[in-house]
């Protein structure tokens, strides 16, 4: 298993780098955000960074904003939204990431009657499809996240999403114990680990419940309510062994450190 940690859009990019380095993580995922770290600033700031990932030995998987409405209802929106996740793939693709995250974020689509909200998923496939074409040419995947447990888009819809694009799975572990009576993680790893679908997983920590309540707290690892042992030993089933980033947003940067080897540690520690 690699260890990876997002950096703080509102930090200095190579800061953030020389935060990771320092802290033995195999690799930083990258999030292309204002106000610190855009794309313009990843073209200006190219060979500092390179430089800085390189000293630390540093790999880098690529992530999208997950406010980027894809399925957006008016085109013209839904067109601009493409346009930057397109522009942010080709400067993922100049320093040569090989998977990167995309949000398939609807428009509220619970709020919407079925036909409507087929409508969404499409409009968000066929712009998932030229972001993957995009990411292609750079020969990079894309990995589609999971927003929640399974309201605002279904497990289907994610494989019809991940079906009709050629895309991979991404499981994020605290999503996935949000708007649910029990945590998903188990059922997403199922069926997509076991056909070799799942690339990338994010972890983190919160105590469930609804947007209403709280919702992704992002707290350390062990602060919340999450069963890891069951998701751990349900990835170890399917053999899977790449990249977990941990996403810990504490202001106080200690608790990613320790949240890293308290997920080592307890991975290590998961028998099947």
């Amino acid at each position: 298993m690699r260890y990876g940690a997002m950096n703080n859009p509102y930090n200095n990019l190579i800061d953030e780098i020389k935060l990771f380095g320092e802290n033995k993580f195999d690799y930083i995922d990258l999030t292309l955000e204002k106000p610190e770290a855009t794309p313009e600033i990843l073209i200006e700031k190219k060979k500092e960074i390179l430089d800085a990932l390189s000293s630390y030995n540093l790999g880098v998987v690529g992530h999208t904003p997950w406010y980027l409405e894809l399925g957006h209802p008016y085109e013209s929106v839904r067109k601009a939204f493409l346009k930057e996740a397109l522009k942010i793939i080709e400067v993922l693709g100049k320093i040569e990431v090989s998977k990167t995250t995309i949000h398939p974020l609807p428009a509220f689509p619970r709020m919407h009657k079925r036909k409507y909200r087929e409508k969404i998923v499409g409009w968000t496939i066929d712009s998932i499809k030229k972001i993957v074409n995009k990411a292609n040419e750079y020969g990079m995947i894309i990995v589609i996240e999971n927003l929640d447990g399974g309201k605002l888009l279904s497990l289907e819809e994610y494989e019809e999403i991940i079906a009709k694009t050629m895309s991979y799975f991404h499981l994020d572990i605290g999503h996935a114990n949000l708007d649910t009576r029990t945590n998903r993680s188990v059922e997403f790893i199922k069926h997509f680990g076991s056909r070799g679908l799942l690339k990338h997983v994010h972890i983190s920590d919160n105590v469930g419940g609804t947007m209403k309540a709280g919702w992704d707290l992002h707290l350390p690892i062990g602060a919340g309510k999450i069963d890891f042992k069951s998701i751990f030993k349900a990835l170890k089933e399917v053999k899977y062994d790449d990249t977990m980033t941990l996403e810990v947003f504490s202001r106080d940067r200690d608790y990613l450190i320790l949240s890293k080897n308290k997920v080592k540690k307890l991975w290590e520690e998961v028998k099947i």
